[in-house]
């Protein structure tokens, strides 16, 4: 009776061995396939952009210009870019915007330059200035320039004036306060508010605490 269970238990443990065994097989095999797609996928030669001869490269400006963007987990931007979800805030790269135009400047398939300025979201004057001068350092190239937009704001019409020609959507709009900086004086309000100040002075700084003290700036001395 013992040898019979003996041989009864070894027999079902060959069994459980060898399911067990191709359960491990069957797991691996299809975890290296689709290991083997994934980076097919990556390495696909289909995604390779040809650019024929006399080519305009188009800068979509969509989003903000920044020198470093924010950070992201890496899962969430697989998945974002899985199932093509949009980002919430785009934003592109200062120096892959400068890397593009000069890449451009030197290719002789590339003849134009289309700047796309309608999605252009907040950049600052700095960043703005530096692409003005790659734009500028593209058409010395003898290469045309040209600014595209349904609407400008100040930002966008700033690059939009270095091109060679300005095209705007007929039905399109502009907006242009022009830059400055402003001074504000507070002694009219500062009295009617019955406000009192005790100001210190020291230094040929004479305009520092002058908002304080009138109401338009002091004469040059």
């Amino acid at each position: 009776m013992n040898e019979s269970e003996s041989s009864i238990k070894r027999f079902f443990k060959l069994i459980f061995s060898l399911i067990n065994t191709s359960r491990k097989v069957i797991v691996n095999l299809v975890f290296f396939i689709v290991l083997v797609i994934f980076l097919a996928a990556l390495t696909s030669d289909k995604s390779l952009i040809v650019v024929p001869n006399k080519a305009a490269l188009v800068l979509n400006f969509h989003g903000d210009i920044v020198e470093q963007k924010y950070e992201i987990e890496p899962l969430d931007a697989f998945i974002n870019e899985a199932f093509k979800q949009s980002e919430e805030r785009p934003e592109i790269l200062l120096s892959d915007i400068t890397e593009v135009i000069a890449h451009a400047k030197t290719d002789d398939s590339i003849q134009l330059l289309v700047l796309k300025l309608g999605g252009m979201k907040r950049a600052g004057l700095t960043k703005l200035r530096i692409i003005a001068n790659s734009i500028e350092d593209f058409k010395s190239s003898g290469k045309k320039v040209i600014a595209y937009g349904d609407q400008y704001q100040q930002d966008a019409y700033y690059l939009a004036s270095h091109a060679d020609e300005v095209w705007l959507n007929p039905n399109g709009w502009m907006i242009l306060d022009g830059y400055g900086r402003y001074q504000l004086y507070y002694k009219s309000a500062l009295e009617k508010l019955s406000i009192s100040q005790h100001i210190f002075r020291v230094g040929t700084y004479k305009s520092a605490v002058e908002p304080y003290m009138r109401d338009d700036m002091s004469p040059a001395v």
